[in-house]
């Protein structure tokens, strides 16, 4: 399985303006986030111990 970059996994939505984009921890990257929150939209990242830093604030989180 091959990953793609952020924007190639967005161009295919060209009005994101308000949406709300869920994606597996395969896209759980900045750049994704960044990507997203460019194009005005929001989004739901899943988050795995296999990302270490981003897994302990994750757990630090109520």
């Amino acid at each position: 399985m091959r990953s793609l970059p952020s924007g190639t996994l967005l161009k295919a939505f060209t009005d994101q303006a308000g949406a709300v984009i869920t994606v597996d921890a395969l896209h759980t990257q900045s750049d994704t986030a960044q990507a997203i929150t460019s194009r005005h939209a929001d989004y739901v990242m899943t988050g795995k111990a296999n990302m270490p830093t981003l897994y302990k604030q994750l757990k630090k989180l109520p």
